[in-house]
């Protein structure tokens, strides 16, 4: 079975979702040892064939660590990423895109760490920018921009090459995604000086975290945290200072903070 480069990455990304990866697969990601994708065992369905299924149990390492893993280990991560930065950021690159340098969200974050357009105009990098969209800040004029770039962008992640991606947006090469996406996972770190509460910001913002811990949690744990915020069943209203308003942080947001919390520190053991 021959997969293109575009195919192999989109059933990369489906496989390593679903916890299809790994040695001792094929199988259903309860059958996968020692590896926390099986977290996510919720997420399996019966669309991969199985003839996909066995390219990529062909494609692991004997360890247990995929190739797309190793590749970016061995291939994009910038040396200046090490020590107990390193396992952090492969956790959240495994949560994030799981290893596709391609991946787009709905939201138009892009890359191995999904870097948000803005985050990415500030950092100074190359980003598409087409200005019916988004402001000079990089920020989305209304959602139905957002909607229109994020299609535009997944448009060209299928029909273009590597390097073309590359010159319409840096956040498509791999080695400058996780340099950039760390670098900002630094930030966090230094910011609230803790890197559990780190990796919430990365996913919720700090400016939302920062309001609900002063508003509503205050703890400087940041498993009790998760632990309390995963109990607010409602939702919770923070006050943005920067725009003056009440946000809600909705329920399904609540839930999202929560899971990727509790599943990127499972993968960052693993590493």
């Amino acid at each position: 079975m021959t997969l293109s480069r575009r195919s192999f990455l989109e059933l990369s990304a489906l496989a390593t979702a679903r916890g299809l990866i790994g040695c001792n697969s094929p199988g259903v990601p309860e059958t996968i040892s020692g590896r926390s994708d099986t977290i996510e065992a919720d997420l399996w369905t019966d669309e991969t064939e199985p003839a996909q299924l066995e390219v990529f149990d062909r494609y692991v390492c004997p360890a247990g660590i995929t190739q797309l893993e190793q590749d970016t280990l061995t291939d994009y991560m910038p040396d200046s990423v090490s020590g107990e930065l390193l396992p952090l950021v492969m956790g959240v690159i495994r949560k994030e895109s799981h290893f596709n340098p391609e991946a787009v969200s709905n939201s138009g974050a892009t890359g191995l760490m999904q870097l948000g357009t803005f985050t990415a105009h500030h950092a100074g990098l190359q980003v598409y920018q087409p200005e019916e969209l988004v402001d000079q800040d990089a920020r989305f004029l209304n959602r139905a921009a957002m909607d229109i770039y994020v299609s535009r962008m997944r448009d060209m992640a299928a029909d273009l090459s590597e390097q073309e991606l590359i010159q319409i947006d840096a956040r498509f090469d791999p080695g400058t995604n996780i340099a950039q996406g760390a670098a900002y996972l630094e930030e966090l770190i230094e910011r609230f000086d803790n890197p559990g509460f780190a990796l919430i910001a990365y996913n919720m913002g700090p400016t939302a975290l920062e309001a609900v811990r002063a508003q509503h949690i205050q703890t400087n744990d940041p498993v009790e945290f998760v632990q309390e915020l995963n109990q607010h069943r409602q939702g919770l209203t923070w006050h943005n200072r920067f725009s003056g308003n009440d946000e809600l942080l909705n329920t399904r947001k609540i839930d999202e903070v929560v899971r990727y919390f509790r599943l990127v520190s499972a993968f960052e053991q693993e590493y």
